[in-house]
């Protein structure tokens, strides 16, 4: 299982009374077969980070979050954006599992090519796109490039690459997309989308 996923970020919070792992993984092929499919990859990661023991006053985490995206961009452009993710609080017996249902469909509908509601979301938002000026593959590639860009500024303001240099890349992609998103007039859903698209049909 662990070659059909790659982590690409891990965060550790601790406060007084709390010791936090977040882990953020993406999957490397395309085809999802199935939700369990998605689940196990989940359950695999959260084994991995359960027993962290990288804390000053805990011996393992209290709480551990694994968040699944279906590319490496999408995960690093919305954390939000994730096709599946475990959580296990401290109140919990067991880790809480969710798949979106949505994100699932769309993209093995994708995946598939079958005419569903995709292909028709995916022509509504070409039409957006076209009336400000974008085309959907160019539109990823400078997305891309503005996230490439980032991270190699923050390389050389934190060679260490630890926790300042994620909130450094975080910090200069927001600033770099919030202007984008005002010259453009975009919207989170659109950008997601851009994202989600692009990866099937874009090479």
């Amino acid at each position: 299982m662990t070659s059909e996923y790659v982590i690409f970020d891990v965060q550790l919070l601790e406060t007084h009374n709390k010791a936090q792992v977040l882990v953020y993984a993406h999957l490397v092929k395309k085809e999802l077969e199935t939700k369990a499919h998605l689940e196990n990859a989940l359950t695999e990661i959260y084994n991995q980070y359960k027993d962290t023991a990288e804390f000053e006053k805990f011996e393992r985490p209290t709480v551990v979050g694994v968040y699944l995206y279906t590319s490496h961009r999408l995960g690093a452009q919305d954390k939000a954006a994730w096709i599946g993710m475990l959580i296990k609080g401290p109140n919990d017996a067991v880790p809480q599992i969710r798949i979106d249902e949505l994100k699932f469909k769309s993209q093995t509908s994708l995946e598939n090519n079958e005419g569903t509601e995709d292909e028709i979301e995916l022509e509504k938002l070409n039409k957006l796109l076209f009336e400000r000026g974008l085309e959907l593959c160019s539109f990823s590639k400078r997305i891309g490039e503005i996230e490439l860009a980032c991270i190699r500024k923050a390389d050389k303001k934190y060679p260490d690459y630890g926790a300042q240099h994620q909130a450094y890349v975080d910090e200069l992609q927001e600033l770099a997309m919030r202007e984008i998103y005002l010259v453009h007039d975009l919207t989170d859903k659109m950008i997601t989308q851009v994202n989600v698209f692009a990866m099937t049909y874009c090479k």
